[in-house]
């Protein structure tokens, strides 16, 4: 069986090492398991990601914060969280360790 060969993600894609190098990663509780195979990285590969995140940068500085998906995503969930404490609707909710006691009042 052949193990999987893992490659770097550089500008949206996945691009093999600049050197094709690549070293083993091994199961560390059985060492005859081969997990796989994973890039070797050199300057190259590190200068090439560098360049890559630079033209990134260019395109996405401009894009203010809310549009960014993950940022937004952000806001709404710390929006969420602070205006938990105006629905108290007096449910009781039982922990979920059974060592320990926990309710909600309103």
């Amino acid at each position: 069986m052949t193990s999987p060969r893992f490659h770097n993600l550089i500008g949206g894609r996945w691009v093999e090492p600049a050197d094709g190098q690549y070293f083993e990663n091994r199961d560390p509780a059985d060492a005859r398991q081969l997990i796989g195979l994973w890039p070797r990285s050199s300057a190259a590969d590190v200068d090439l990601a560098v360049r890559s995140a630079a033209r990134g940068f260019e395109l996405w500085k401009n894009t203010p914060p809310p549009l960014r998906g993950d940022v937004q995503e952000g806001i709404d969930t710390a929006y969420y969280a602070a205006t938990e404490g105006r629905r108290l609707f007096g449910h009781t909710v039982p922990s979920e360790l059974r060592d320990k006691w926990a309710m909600s009042f309103r």
